[in-house]
């Protein structure tokens, strides 16, 4: 894209990928609701902003802060292990807690999601469930 634009072509890059989209565009044109909410030059924004736009609101108010209580332990994992794709994994989760499982594509977070369901058997590892 940048080879493009020193060309002199002109681009339109649709993405969610904040960072990307304000490495690349000179313009960025915020839509919500299938309408135009907002053109401006990319350098006279940063990514709350972007944010705020899309959703109308500020992310804050869109997914407020809820005190929650932490409960017992409803599920626990302990050296979960199946190949090469998940090696000696842990954790434990509490009634009133969410659980993020991240990483790169082909990290093993496919295999540990099926290991803790029993979809696949590990090679090794408990899982308990409350």
């Amino acid at each position: 894209m940048d080879s493009l634009k020193q060309e002199g072509v002109g681009i339109v890059f649709i993405s969610h990928r904040l960072q990307e989209v304000f490495r690349v565009s000179d313009r960025i044109t915020i839509m919500r609701d299938g309408r135009q909410v907002l053109t401006q030059a990319a350098a006279a924004m940063d990514i709350a902003g972007v944010i705020e736009a899309m959703l109308g609101k500020t992310f804050t108010e869109e997914f407020p802060k809820a005190n929650v209580p932490i409960g017992e332990t409803l599920l626990e994992v302990k050296g979960l292990r199946r190949g090469t794709k998940v090696r000696g994994v842990s954790f434990a989760l509490r009634r009133g807690e969410i659980l993020g499982v991240v990483g790169l594509v082909g990290a093993g977070k496919t295999e540990l999601s099926r290991l803790i369901f029993g979809a696949d058997a590990a090679d090794g590892g408990e899982v308990w469930l409350s």
